[in-house]
């Protein structure tokens, strides 16, 4: 699966969590789920540019944000100008 950076608007870590120190710097894995879907290989095999893949959420549903692959919280995507975001909108961890 291909990965996209995005920016992230949010405080400074080291005046937000000033006693974990060195540790602000460790990279994490995030992962933002837009859907699942379960399928059979010869519909896999059937898909061409413009095929619609069915999904287990429905639109304006918040994704999943999953950090280490552990669940952080929600969130809903957002737009500006060309570039797609996140916006956090509930915190679970």
């Amino acid at each position: 699966m291909e990965s996209t950076a995005l920016a992230i608007e949010a405080p400074e870590p080291s005046r937000v969590l000033p006693e974990l120190g060195p540790l602000v710097d460790v990279p994490f894995d995030i992962e933002i789920v837009l859907g699942l879907s379960a399928m059979r290989l010869k519909d896999v095999t059937t898909w061409e540019a413009g095929s619609l893949l069915t999904l287990n959420k429905a639109a304006g549903e918040p994704l999943e944000v999953y950090v280490s692959g552990e669940l952080f919280g929600y969130g809903e995507i957002e737009a500006s100008y060309e570039n797609v975001g996140l916006r956090i909108t509930n915190v679970v961890a």
